[in-house]
């Protein structure tokens, strides 16, 4: 089953359901595929050195991303 995306490019793919995150597990460049009814909340925040403003891959801890 192929997915109709909504916006793709190198590093994501939006379709209505899901959003893959390309090359996303290191070192094995794995795809992330999260669904939207699995997303709490997003929220946006001005990058900072404290949450992750030159952070080159991963996450500060496992609870945001």
């Amino acid at each position: 089953m192929t997915e109709d995306y909504i916006y793709k490019d190198s590093l994501v793919a939006i379709s209505n359901y899901s959003i893959t995150f390309f090359n996303y597990y290191y070192p094995t460049k794995k795809n992330l595929t999260v669904e939207f009814g699995d997303i709490e909340k997003i929220e946006i925040k001005k990058l900072t050195l404290l949450n992750g403003k030159y952070r080159f891959w991963g996450t500060g801890n496992f609870i945001c991303w």
